[in-house]
């Protein structure tokens, strides 16, 4: 547990829908005291509040394999290996190329939410 004080289980359960959390120790923000279990602590804390305005919105995940100081990558479609029950909607985007181009994207509601919470911050280890 990191400086704030917030517990996760590395397993989260809801009927036949799991999601495995792992490094929970992983530093994040060191001179803090923050680790990963503790941000996730918070995103857990936060959602009631957070998802009503998040819901049915399509997002592009900034994720920091190497901590907040390393270099960030985009993704901006559902990762080949999400499970079945992230919910995925094709979403058409344009870019500085003038055709347009159609994303897969998740919904973000209770359960995706917390598989992209796992994901954000880590690598498929992290």
């Amino acid at each position: 547990m990191g400086a704030t004080g917030r517990t996760v289980p590395s397993e989260i359960r809801q009927g036949e829908r799991i999601v495995r959390l792992s490094n929970l120790d992983k530093p994040y923000w060191p001179e803090a005291g923050i680790a990963k279990g503790d941000l996730l602590g918070y995103y857990r804390d936060i959602a009631p509040s957070l998802l009503p305005h998040l819901r049915d919105r399509p997002f592009t995940m900034k994720r920091y394999p190497d901590g907040w100081q390393g270099r960030p990558l985009f993704r901006k479609d559902v990762a080949y290996y999400a499970p079945a029950w992230v919910e995925r909607v094709g979403v058409t985007v344009t870019t500085r190329d003038p055709s347009p181009q159609t994303r897969t994207a998740t919904r973000l509601h209770s359960h995706g939410s917390r598989w992209t919470a796992r994901r954000r911050h880590g690598g498929a280890s992290g």
